[in-house]
């Protein structure tokens, strides 16, 4: 239980954090995706998608390896322990997943598909939910990260997916 309460409560915070660039950038994705859905520009949805996307996957990477490497001096700083930078290591691999299903769960929004939205991060709660009720039992803590890490990989493939099929359909 306390190494749940560590992972949410101190090392999820410090992976998240970044996040708040992502979150600005992504928001404004919305009314300008709404734009070209509605002109029916497959052309620039495209382009756009596929520039913000490398963006995205790049600033990511960039985010975790800055995370991963610096994770003992931002554990110290931030809550004066370096153990918790195990965590945060372990959990810096996940940054590209959450920040590319931030950024295309608002493209999906802007091209009207934020019912997929819900159906996803539904599925993602699910799968969530069934780790923790009949894996965690068994794998304990592991377990837990285990399902962390499924249901994120999980969100941002079949995110990813959504838009393609999106953007092919409106060729």
């Amino acid at each position: 239980l306390s190494n749940y309460g560590i992972v949410n409560g101190m090392a999820m915070p410090v992976i998240m954090f970044p996040s708040v660039f992502i979150n600005c950038f992504a928001s404004l994705l919305v009314p300008e995706f709404a734009r070209y859905y509605v002109k029916k520009d497959s052309r620039r949805i495209k382009q756009m998608s596929t520039f913000i996307l490398v963006s995205t996957l790049f600033f990511s990477l960039f985010i975790t390896g800055i995370i991963y490497f610096f994770a003992d001096p931002i554990c110290k700083m931030m809550y004066k322990q370096a153990d918790i930078s195990q965590y945060v290591k372990m959990l810096a691999f996940l940054i590209p997943c959450i920040y590319m299903d931030l950024v295309i769960d608002n493209i999906l929004k802007g091209l009207d598909a934020q019912i997929s939205v819900v159906f996803i991060n539904i599925a993602d709660c699910l799968i969530t939910i069934s780790f923790i009720y009949f894996i965690v039992p068994n794998l304990g803590f592991l377990g837990y990260i285990l399902s962390i890490f499924i249901s994120e990989i999980f969100n941002v493939i079949i995110s990813l997916f959504r838009l393609l099929l999106l953007i092919h359909k409106n060729k």
